[in-house]
């Protein structure tokens, strides 16, 4: 199903993208920013339509309330979803100017596929999780990456000096700092630099030496969302495989998903392609990507990704669960409290490992939910105003929408049912 809308395009600015006026546009055409091609190669794969008219229609329970799932996607401000159950697309909704061959920002849910090829690292070249990224990239010896392991970075328990709050953007502040050399807080300062005259980093893989630990934290113990673990996981990838970020998931990935088209990784400050969250690609490709992890790395008859890598993403320990349980998203008294979730490894975040269900997660509301027990892939791509998912109680109604629609989805098909 698609809207139909009279649309113009804003005028768009470094200064402005992120505005309510702006935001929907902005993320569809984020190729304002300086970018980098991820070519697609081959076939493609088929993604029957098999349609059903109860989809969007489906209603579930959340905190007290029957919502339908065409209200809660509404609610979210999504731009397009799509349902594929057993390798058929039962739905593939369209809403306002956004459109099957149009290119959203992944934004975080980018983090999924660095910790997804990361496999590659471990399998083919030897890397050792245990060590240190410093041990791969000296550049990080003086950083307090250097105090942590390739495993604690992957998870996201490095307690660094850093606040992921996107609306609180301190001048001066390492976050905001971090954030201008990515290239999404204006940086003109930045870009007018010589980097042949002047050693200031310009970029933010120039700028994670500079990152120091929080004293109030003990290392290793807490789950914290902080987006450079991402970019240093990223830049050990190109170091130790001597490719280039952008070409290694190009050659080990997206031209072996049988995607219908190019995507593209937004760029930083110094044209490094932004891993932990510039990737942009069609929806129906996105879905790709979640049937890709849905099957453990396999695409059709060729394993692409190592499967007891991807299978690894739900091995949460002990000490996962235990990082995960000292976060803000496990307090039920906090505003980011994210009931939907159990744990986080491999930049993934985990639903039920049980069940295999998982989701890569971005701002502003995207998602790819891989649903393993329900054979069940959504993807979703979105455009609210408010930046944080976790804070958002839209988005939240949104992650119980899809659990509530796979879940009778796999009943069904238990029971015989089909409408």
């Amino acid at each position: 199903m698609a809207e139909q809308s009279s649309f113009k395009p804003p005028h768009i600015t470094l200064n402005n993208w992120r505005e309510p006026d702006h935001i929907k546009w902005a993320l569809s055409h984020f190729s304002f920013m300086p970018t980098i091609d991820v070519a697609r190669a081959g076939s493609v794969s088929e993604l029957r339509a098999e349609p059903r008219n109860d989809i969007e229609t489906f209603q579930f329970e959340h905190q007290g309330e029957t919502v339908s799932l065409l209200d809660a996607l509404k609610g979210d401000s999504v731009d397009g979803y799509i349902v594929v159950k057993d390798g058929k697309v039962l739905n593939e909704s369209y809403f306002g100017a956004f459109r099957a061959q149009d290119k959203h920002m992944w934004a975080s849910a980018t983090k999924s596929i660095i910790g997804s090829i990361f496999g590659i690292l471990v399998s083919d070249y030897g890397v050792d999780l245990n060590k240190s990224p410093a041990d791969y990239v000296p550049e990080l010896e003086e950083s307090t990456f250097a105090r942590s392991s390739l495993r604690q970075v992957l998870n996201m328990v490095t307690a660094l000096d850093f606040s992921e709050d996107y609306e609180q953007l301190a001048p001066g502040s390492v976050h905001f700092e971090y954030f201008r050399r990515l290239g999404l807080v204006p940086a003109w300062d930045l870009m007018q630099i010589d980097p042949q005259q002047d050693k200031t980093p310009r970029g933010a893989r120039a700028f994670l030496p500079s990152f120091r630990a929080n004293a109030d934290v003990e290392h290793g113990t807490t789950y914290e969302y902080h987006s450079p673990n991402v970019d240093v996981i990223g830049w050990v990838i190109e170091v130790v495989s001597g490719v280039p970020l952008a070409e290694f998931i190009q050659q080990n990935l997206w031209s072996k998903l049988q995607t219908e088209h190019d995507a593209f990784l937004s760029c930083d400050v110094e044209f490094n392609p932004i891993a932990t969250g510039g990737f942009n690609s069609t929806l129906r490709d996105a879905a790709r990507f979640g049937l890709m992890a849905l099957n453990e790395g396999r695409v059709g008859d060729t394993q692409v990704l190592d499967q007891s890598w991807l299978a690894d993403t739900f091995a949460l320990t002990d000490q996962d669960r235990s990082a995960w349980n000292k976060s803000t998203f496990a307090d039920e008294t906090d505003a980011a409290y994210m009931p939907d979730f159990e744990g986080y490894r491999s930049f993934w975040w985990v639903c039920d490992a049980k069940r295999g269900e998982r989701a890569a997660i971005g701002i502003y509301g995207q998602m790819i939910y891989v649903n393993k027990a329900a054979n069940t892939v959504i993807a979703s791509f979105s455009s609210p105003n408010s930046t944080s998912n976790a804070r958002r109680p839209s988005f939240k109604r949104v992650v119980r929408a899809n659990r509530a629609l796979s879940a009778a989805l796999c009943d069904q098909n238990q029971s015989g049912g089909n409408q």
